[in-house]
Parts: C-alpha cells; sequence; structure tokens
C-alpha cells in the first residue's frame, strides 16, 4: 500500500515552482488578451472611420433614398475581407494578428450590419417594402459576390 501524501511529503521546490508557473501563465494570457483587444480596437476604429467617410463621400455625391453608403461599405467590406482571407491562405500566413485587425478590426468596424438592420426596418415603416427587398437582397448577392472575387482575385 503507497503512503498517503500529505503536506510535510510534497517537496516545497515542487510547490513552489508550479505556483510560479501558473502565475506566468495567468500573467502572459492576460497580457496576450490585452494585447487581441487593442488589435482589435485599432483596427475597428479604423474601419469605423472609414465607414463614415464613405458614407459621406457617397450621401455628397450621389443622395439617394436608397442607403446607397451603408450598401457600399459592405459590398466593399465583404469584397476586402475575401481578398485578405485569399492573401492570407495563398501565402500561409497564420499571424493571428493580422487577420484581428484586418478581419475582425477594420471590416468589423467597416462593415455595417447592425445599420442596415435599422435602414431595412425604417424602410418598412416608411411604406418602401420594394426598396428594403431590392436593398436586402441586392446586399445579400453583392456581398456573397464581393468575398468570392476577392477570394478569386487572390488563387
Amino acid at each position: 500500500m503507497a503512503p498517503a501524501l500529505n503536506q510535510t511529503s510534497i517537496p516545497s521546490f515542487q510547490t513552489k515552482h508550479s505556483s510560479r508557473f501558473f502565475i506566468k501563465f495567468v500573467i502572459l494570457n492576460t497580457l496576450q488578451m490585452i494585447k487581441s483587444l487593442l488589435i482589435v480596437g485599432l483596427g475597428g476604429a479604423l474601419g469605423s472611420i472609414f465607414r463614415y467617410l464613405t458614407s459621406l463621400a457617397i450621401g455628397k455625391y450621389m443622395p439617394t433614398k436608397f442607403p446607397l453608403g451603408t450598401f457600399t461599405a459592405n459590398i466593399l467590406g465583404c469584397f476586402i475581407i475575401g481578398l485578405l482571407f485569399g492573401y492570407f491562405e495563398k501565402n500561409n500566413l497564420v499571424n493571428s494578428d493580422m487577420k484581428l485587425f484586418f478581419a475582425t478590426g477594420f471590416c468589423g468596424g467597416y462593415t455595417t450590419f447592425s445599420t442596415f438592420g435599422y435602414e431595412n426596418i425604417s424602410l418598412f415603416q416608411s411604406n418602401n417594402s420594394l426598396l428594403a427587398f431590392t436593398y436586402i437582397g441586392a446586399s445579400l448577392f453583392f456581398g456573397l459576390l464581393a468575398v468570392w472575387f476577392g477570394l478569386f482575385l487572390t488563387k
């Protein structure tokens, strides 16, 4: 029968070593998470700025009832994410920081699905159902086409 382990039978070196390893593990994971959050936040801030500038430019030069600024941002964002992931795949880039910055951050800030939803509800509420369905269909069709085209260009 094996002797029972108690606090005095465990060498203090192992206990101290395990504690130090655990503390280092927690600190490194926390620092990595903070770094990832900052990368996503910076990319998202830039994406949001570019989304706003896209909407301003489209609104100034192409005024219409159709939410063309949001539509343009969503289609361009789909195209950009297709290019990015195609490029990453083609070049075997697995750098998660680049993906966090560009795909999660920039494209997440640039595309505007929540605005898309709100604008469609507004179109329905103002009795513009045909325009809303056109916007929904065109966004889905051209968004998927833009992702495919971005992937195609990088092959």
